[in-house]
């Protein structure tokens, strides 16, 4: 499908979650992926938002955590109609001294879930 058509999700491993971390995401050595509604952003407000990743300085991301999840780019982009939308729920984790078959689970379980979605594209943003 072209571009203009295509539903686009964002998934990150920068441990992005709503401010005060309400499910606990670890910042390191992750047993979890989230998932958090974006049903109604048109970006990511810091007073709503922290990353709690450990591997990285945070700093720039909890400022304007649009940088570290571009929600607000995708959403340009559709509103320009060089997307077709913006799949409404967010997939994160943190990477930091994950295992990998821990990640891998994680990749193939987000991944099913946007396959099941009809979502064709993906930006994944890492740290």
């Amino acid at each position: 499908a072209p571009c203009s058509a295509a539903t686009v999700a964002l998934v990150t491993e920068s441990g992005l979650v709503p401010k005060g971390n309400p499910d606990r995401l670890e910042s390191n050595r992750a047993h979890a992926w989230l998932s958090y509604p974006l049903d109604g952003l048109e970006r990511l407000d810091p007073v709503d938002w922290e990353t709690v990743h450990g591997g990285y300085d945070t700093s720039a991301a909890n400022e304007d955590p649009d940088r570290i999840v571009p929600l607000d780019a995708v959403r340009a982009l559709a509103h320009e109609g060089r997307v077709g939308a913006v799949y409404e729920t967010l997939h994160t984790t943190t990477g930091n001294s994950t295992p990998v078959a821990t990640a891998a689970k994680f990749g193939n379980d987000i991944g099913q879930r946007l396959h099941d979605a009809a979502v064709q594209a993906v930006v994944l943003t890492g740290t």
